[in-house]
């Protein structure tokens, strides 16, 4: 199959990101109520975007690439460059007839060998996911590479289950208690005089209007208790308001994700700042968490070709606070606070060391890890002194553990583990996820590799 399809400039300008989904008609299942496993798009997953772009080629008959997310990093939301969306399609069409032609089965490896022989010239940095069947056919759920000479990312699905539990994309429309943001600073009396006129059936009206022609994936509201500034009480008077968001992509249907959104959209459409916000609405504003810095960096026994290296819980304490201070973004993080309040301690995964600090904004006063956590031991689960542990900490371990193991992979383009979210916030990426109400921040080994070359520990 002939795949060369323009020449590539050497001048790069700016990071390009594509992901989409490859749809064959030929592949589809007419059966009321079911999608094929195989290019076929679900009526839920085609929410998880409000804007599609749609590319097809005669040089390429039997796909259609449906692009969710074309972006320039400097720019944003683009129409994919030709050069691109041929690429896309050209890959599209050698995976169809590959599953076709029965050279595709259910090996990943040789799925992999196949994809390089064919396209080595042209593509670099490819992966594939799980191959799958619909019965007849063998295919990748999904496929990325970058095409050689730009700096680009592209990621195609051709499974909708794994594109629906895996796109990380999203897009809100966010609708407020009230019209004007800035009138939740009047008084107890003009504050609850406002929220009371909006009705139910005016926010069904609102959400129509929001909506328009773009079907969304998941309509919810979330409250965040108003607090009355002037009140001298302890606790001061509050009172419940509601905040609805329309959300376009599954992943972002979670609390982490809209308290933050939330954060950004109301600093943007407002002439408060965040400390004037605090006061009014704590909840959301200020939420409690703790960041976590592991150790990526330093490694005991480096990685092997078969063995996977160890990394060292030896710490200085000047480079963990050094690369702390580099990763503690956010609204309740100072290089000074961090200094004063971080924590080091260890990990059972792989003999690693981390530094965690809280926020000064935590809402609930624990901003040391000692304190959060004040029976911790680096143990494994399997230990008899785990369970000297308060239910709690036990926990929080087995889920940080966790978290750790996917932390150690994610990228700011790579696909979010089922149940976490991904932040990024100043360039820094982080793995998110709840638990008893705070929220921890683990930072990936992708952006401390980016501050510190690894090296090992000596």
């Amino acid at each position: 199959m002939c795949h060369t399809i323009y020449p590539i400039s050497l001048e790069v300008i700016d990071m390009y990101i594509l992901k989409g989904f490859m749809v064959y008609s030929a592949l589809a299942d007419n059966t009321v109520g079911v999608i094929a496993p195989l290019g076929e798009l679900s009526t839920d997953s085609l929410t998880f975007a409000k804007e599609k772009g749609q590319y097809k080629s005669s040089q390429y008959p039997d796909g259609v690439l449906y692009s969710f997310e074309s972006r320039e990093s400097s720019v944003g939301l683009v129409p994919v460059p030709q050069q691109q969306s041929d690429y896309a399609l050209a890959v599209g069409q050698w995976v169809f007839e590959a599953g076709i032609s029965g050279e595709l089965d259910g090996s990943r490896t040789s799925c992999l060998q196949a994809f390089t022989a064919e396209f080595s010239t042209d593509l670099e940095n490819f992966e594939a996911g799980e191959i799958i069947t619909n019965g007849d056919i063998w295919m990748p759920s999904w496929v990325s590479y970058r095409i050689q000479g730009t700096d680009s990312y592209v990621k195609l699905w051709f499974a909708d289950e794994a594109f629906s539990g895996q796109y990380d994309g999203f897009e809100l429309e966010i609708i407020p208690p009230v019209e004007n943001l800035d009138d939740l600073f009047g008084t107890r009396a003009q504050v609850q005089a406002l929220l009371a006129q909006r009705t139910i059936r005016d926010l069904i009206q609102i959400t129509e209007q929001e909506r328009q022609e773009h079907p969304y994936t998941v309509l919810r509201t979330d409250e965040f208790a108003w607090v009355d500034r002037f009140d001298t009480g302890d606790p001061k008077w509050e009172t419940p308001t509601y905040w609805t968001v329309l959300i376009y992509g599954r992943i972002a249907n979670n609390i982490d994700t809209i308290r933050e959104e939330l954060v950004k959209w109301i600093l943007e459409n407002s002439e408060k700042t965040r400390e004037e916000w605090i006061e009014v609405l704590p909840e959301l504003f200020a939420a409690t968490e703790f960041i976590i810095t592991p150790m990526w960096s330093q490694y005991a026994v480096p990685n092997q070709t078969i063995q996977a290296g160890v990394y060292s819980p030896i710490v200085k304490i000047p480079e963990a606070l050094s690369l702390a201070k580099q990763t503690c973004k956010g609204a309740g993080f100072t290089e000074a606070w961090v200094e004063e309040n971080a924590t080091i301690t260890g990990a059972v995964y792989k003999s690693l060391s981390f530094v965690a600090t809280g926020s000064t904004e935590n809402t609930d006063g624990v901003v040391n890890f000692a304190d959060r956590f004040p029976d911790y031991m680096a143990v494994p689960t399997t230990s008899h002194d785990f369970s000297r542990m308060s239910t709690a900490t036990q926990g929080w371990i087995m889920l940080f553990q966790e978290m750790l193991k996917h932390a150690e992979m994610l990228t700011e383009y790579s696909g979010v583990p089922t149940g976490f979210n991904r932040l990024i916030r100043d360039g820094v990426v982080y793995l998110t996820k709840d638990y008893q109400g705070v929220q921890y921040l683990v930072v990936t080994r992708h952006t401390i590799n980016k501050l510190v070359a690894p090296h090992i520990r000596g």
